[in-house]
């Protein structure tokens, strides 16, 4: 039994190395196609050059266009996608329901009329007032849920459902009042985009994710605790309600913070857990680190097809739609010829 336990962890650690060796081809890809590709000598030049201090020739629009433009939209890319997914797998757990994602609890659509509110009004820039409004959301269903009585998930379910038709309401309101051009900047937000990337968006959204990964990895034991019955959490000595307050706060702000720099991007944070648990299983001392890596990968894979499959550039949310929806419908099927 031990010598199967340690074979099986052998098999995840490898399958995780797998994972980080992919990611690291899918960023050299994705820094050499566009509709300009980069020769594989200038790009490992200019890469050397800003990494090493090298100071290989190289042409100054390829400088600008590696490290200036594609750097920054990959490594965002790469970021958002892990704290999407990774912020999916812990709703999933705290909510011990396969169907939520990382914006269950109201996030997507209190940061959208955060962002409505600062483009029509512009008393706060939009970054930080679509922050604000995504957190204040999780907030206020946070304190409707709280109360003694059981079923804790359920409200808490309810309240989100309740508090994002609010806002989603308000942020109709304010489409109402906007003027031409500040609907169409209204819109396109909505619909998600990397397009805007810099190395400011990158520092913003390191600076959050991997303080809160650090916690979910130190907590990791408590969140497959919380995947059980509440009472049986409660049995084996977790305090459920502080943990999962911890954790869903955690994940409402990382999500909050991916939203505020590119969008409300589709799927992703409810189809990766899937994918990671399917392969993985569910110990998230795994489960979170692959997802991590799932997860960037997925969306660096759909950026890329985003900026390359036209001219211009495709929103997003479309190509993870697109690639995410057969997965899914792959994933209902299958369960429900099984459940026959």
């Amino acid at each position: 039994m031990a010598h199967s336990r340690i074979s099986i962890s052998r098999k995840k650690i490898a399958g995780i190395i797998a994972l980080i060796a992919l990611l690291i081809i899918a960023i050299l890809a994705a820094l050499h196609l566009g509709n300009h590709n980069i020769p594989s000598k200038q790009l490992f030049s200019v890469i050397s050059n800003h990494i090493t201090g090298s100071s290989f020739p190289t042409d100054g629009k390829i400088n600008t266009l590696v490290w200036n433009i594609r750097a920054p939209r990959i490594i965002t890319a790469v970021l958002v996608g892990a704290a999407l997914s990774v912020s999916g797998l812990i709703f999933q757990n705290v909510f011990r329901n396969p169907l939520v994602d990382p914006y269950v609890l109201g996030v997507a659509s209190g940061s959208a009329c955060g962002a409505g509110f600062a483009i029509v009004f512009g008393f706060l820039s939009v970054e930080l007032s679509s922050i604000l409004f995504g957190v204040l959301a999780t907030v206020i269903i946070c304190v409707i849920a709280r109360n003694k009585s059981s079923n804790a998930t359920l409200r808490l379910i309810l309240a989100g459902l309740v508090i994002s038709g609010v806002f989603s309401s308000i942020l109709n309101l304010i489409k109402v009042i906007a003027s031409d051009s500040k609907l169409r900047e209204i819109i396109f937000w909505l619909m998600g985009g990397i397009y805007a990337s810099n190395w400011s968006a990158v520092i913003k959204v390191a600076i959050v994710l991997f303080p809160i990964m650090a916690i979910f990895m130190l907590c990791s034991w408590k969140l497959n605790v919380l995947s059980l019955h509440e009472h049986e959490a409660q049995t084996l000595g977790v305090n459920v309600s502080f943990y999962r307050l911890l954790f869903i706060l955690c994940a409402t702000l990382l999500t909050a913070v991916c939203v505020s720099q590119v969008g409300i991007i589709a799927w992703i944070g409810l189809m990766i857990p899937h994918m990671v648990r399917l392969i993985f299983g569910a110990d998230n001392r795994y489960a979170l680190i692959a997802t991590f890596f799932f997860g960037a990968i997925f969306l660096l894979i759909s950026d890329t097809i985003a900026r390359c499959v036209i001219m211009g550039e495709v929103p997003i949310s479309v190509v993870t739609s697109l690639l995410g929806a057969p997965y899914l419908i792959y994933l209902i099927c299958n369960r429900t010829s099984h459940a026959k």
